[in-house]
């Protein structure tokens, strides 16, 4: 549920909370994904966020797997499977999460990746930003980014190009806790196979 209270300049706001965002030196917070598509499917795991923009998905539920960035290279790595993938860091590979990782954020950038952006805030106060991408080459054809009363991100929101629906709940979120040392340092695992598509 909406409030009536629409802002001018909503593009003004959401740089100003990406920002916070992504000057905060340490973050770490318990998440849940859930995918609405052909069938409903819910995973959990741990996000870890290092300014400006070193971060790592870490899925413990229903399987192992962890999405990081390292030297400049985003890694997928499945646990299950004993597989390393390697690709370029780009907003295609990184798909709507991007918003949250990147190292710089401006108008000028947002206004070239989307044709529309929309603000208001729901009945428990929350902001609530609507995205509608600029290119239709895009894998998704809306998002919705939720910042909680701290001004950090609460959920983000996303319907695929093929219908499908997904949302990111952030839980518990820590700020400036020490992480380990290796958190974000490739697995050096006997028989792991490696993908290279840099």
């Amino acid at each position: 549920m909406f409030t009536a209270t629409v802002f001018a300049e909503p593009i003004d706001e959401f740089v100003r909370l990406l920002t916070k965002f992504s000057n905060t030196p340490k973050l770490q917070t318990q998440f849940t994904q859930q995918t609405n598509n052909t069938q409903s499917e819910i995973q959990r795991g741990v996000f870890y966020f290092v300014s400006p923009d070193q971060f790592k998905w870490e899925y413990t539920y229903p399987y192992e797997m962890s999405i990081f960035s390292y030297d400049n290279a985003l890694y997928i790595y499945d646990k299950v499977l004993g597989h390393l993938t390697i690709k370029n860091i780009n907003e295609e590979n990184l798909g709507p999460t991007s918003i949250l990782t990147q190292k710089s954020v401006s108008q000028k950038k947002l206004q070239s990746l989307f044709s529309k952006i929309t603000y208001h805030k729901d009945n428990q106060g929350h902001a609530q930003f609507t995205l509608i991408p600029a290119s239709s080459e895009t894998l998704f054809e809306s998002l919705l980014v939720t910042f909680n009363l701290n001004e950090f991100p609460k959920q983000i929101a996303w319907k695929d190009s093929i219908g499908g629906e997904h949302a990111i709940n952030f839980i518990s979120i820590v700020t400036n806790k020490m992480l380990p040392k290796d958190l974000f340092l490739p697995p050096h695992t006997k028989n792991l196979e490696l993908y290279d598509m840099r």
